[in-house]
């Protein structure tokens, strides 16, 4: 996998088997995710939750 960009995100991801990580930037926040043992696309769904959050928290205050 290379990098990816969609809007202003850049990621870029590896999965092998049950174990992936991903190094995701959007809206000003990086997420570097590393997870093993997991479902497919599992280090992507955690980083973009990561970035979700850091966003609401610089929104809230």
């Amino acid at each position: 996998m290379s990098w990816q960009r969609r809007g202003a995100s850049i990621w870029i991801n590896g999965e092998v088997r049950a174990s992936g990580a991903v190094i995701a930037n959007a809206a000003e926040v990086t997420a570097v995710v590393h997870a093993l043992a997991k479902t497919p696309h599992a280090a992507d769904a955690i980083a973009t939750a990561l970035i979700e959050r850091k966003v609401r928290e610089k929104c809230d205050g």
